[in-house]
Parts: C-alpha cells; structure tokens; sequence
C-alpha cells in the first residue's frame, strides 16, 4: 500500500512513511491506530539502520 501510495504521489516511499509516522505521531486514539504506528516506526527503524 506504502509502494502504491509513493508511486501515485511521486513522492519517495520514506517520505510517505515519515508523513504517515507524523500523522499518528498525535494522541493515540485507541489500539488500533497504535499497533500501526508501532508498525510502521519497527519498519522505518530497520530501513535506517540497514
């Protein structure tokens, strides 16, 4: 979906995903949108250090 969204846009796949990070970066509001936010910050993390 990250692949998709950054073709789409033309934007780069790790600037989607900082932007996603940003936008649940806010008060949790419920499990759900911490289990991702939790997803996609493991995912960014291990791009980073690869």
């Amino acid at each position: 979906m990250l692949v998709t969204l950054s073709q789409d846009t033309n934007t780069k796949l790790r600037d989607v995903a900082g932007q996603l990070l940003d936008q649940l970066s806010g008060p949790a509001s419920g499990r759900t949108r911490r289990g991702i936010h939790d997803a996609i910050a493991t995912v960014r993390n291990r791009l980073r250090h690869d």
